[in-house]
């Protein structure tokens, strides 16, 4: 244990662990209490609190802050770590997690197991390193922040789909985003929009478009093969098209080719026809008709002409208890 991550003689540090009990694989408080026993052994405090409602993960963190805890580990799949973040970014606060989600793409990120035991001792003998955020707007909503990606075209739409069937997903895990993209990808169609990036303005026929703060795309391929959480920049992804309108079917499966592409893994360091790889600090992308946008897995609304997604990195925003091993993330090879 450093000695930042040791408690002072005269003050036990302090962990709250925000629970999602209606999270897929969900940990019993039983269980997890137990778990915890490795940390508490090394002097540490420890608090449990579930979340109740959508939203409510967010507020006990901020409340878990604001009451001095050093570590909020949130305890569930990414959308319970996209709310921990929220409400802990910014403060001295580390995030650690307790995957018990669908995908759990940040555990992956940072090598964190799935035994509740293992991942919480990192607490005590893992690091903690400062990290970047992505922050997203629409049109003039209240801004979010994201560790991991913010996507915007057909993954939103398949994660729209996926959260109105709440118990399909509870039963099928990746299975129903297999299910519900299969009906997104027969009724696929490109938006128009323009992507300002630093300045930089280009037109898009936009099929999906991916803002990386990390590399793992859904648990499955570095989509964002590149990108690094700590330089201060976004890796920007887009999958676009230029075949004529009348040209539909030709279309359609020159989307699904790209997709099928990426899914498998093939788009990591090539050169590929209508996939576009950028790095930026602020992004700007303005369809011409409606555009759904989701962040770290979690549907967060829609884009439009009159109301445009807008992106940037947040430099060190956030610190990560993370293993002790070498991350690529932070240019450890």
């Amino acid at each position: 244990m450093t000695a930042a991550q040791r408690p002072s003689p005269d003050a036990r540090a302090r962990a709250v662990i925000v629970r999602n009990p209606r999270a897929r694989r969900a940990v019993a408080t039983a269980e997890l209490r137990a778990a915890a026993r490795v940390i508490e052994r090394a002097g540490w405090a420890v608090t449990i609190v579930d979340t109740e409602r959508a939203g409510h993960a967010a507020e006990l963190a901020r409340a878990a802050v604001a009451d001095g805890a050093d570590v909020v580990v949130a305890c569930g799949g990414d959308g319970t770590v996209n709310e921990v973040i929220n409400g802990i970014a910014g403060s001295a606060a580390a995030l650690a997690v307790v995957p018990t989600g669908t995908a759990n793409v940040w555990a992956r990120e940072a090598f964190v197991s799935r035994d509740p035991r293992c991942a919480l001792a990192l607490i005590a003998h893992g690091r903690r390193v400062r990290v970047d955020l992505g922050e997203l707007a629409i049109g003039d909503g209240a801004p979010r922040r994201f560790l991991l990606m913010c996507g915007a075209g057909i993954d939103a739409a398949v994660v729209r789909a996926v959260e109105a069937r709440p118990r399909l997903k509870r039963a099928l895990g990746r299975g129903a985003f297999v299910i519900a993209g299969a009906a997104c990808a027969a009724r696929l169609r490109a938006t128009p929009a323009t992507v300002a990036r630093d300045g930089v303005t280009e037109r898009h026929s936009l099929v999906l478009a991916v803002a990386g703060n990390t590399r793992l795309y859904g648990g499955v391929v570095q989509l964002a093969h590149a990108a690094r959480i700590d330089d201060g920049l976004l890796d920007l992804v887009t999958f676009s098209t230029r075949a004529p309108e009348r040209a539909l079917l030709a279309r359609r499966l020159r989307h699904v080719a790209l997709l099928a592409a990426a899914a498998r893994g093939g788009l990591a360091g090539r050169t590929v026809r209508g996939v576009d790889y950028r790095r930026a600090e602020a992004i700007v992308i303005t369809p011409t008709g409606p555009l759904a946008v989701q962040a770290d897995g979690e549907f967060v609304g829609t884009a439009s002409p009159d109301a445009p997604l807008r992106l940037r990195a947040l430099p060190g925003a956030l610190t990560v208890v993370i293993a002790a091993r070498a991350n690529p993330l932070l240019g450890e090879l």
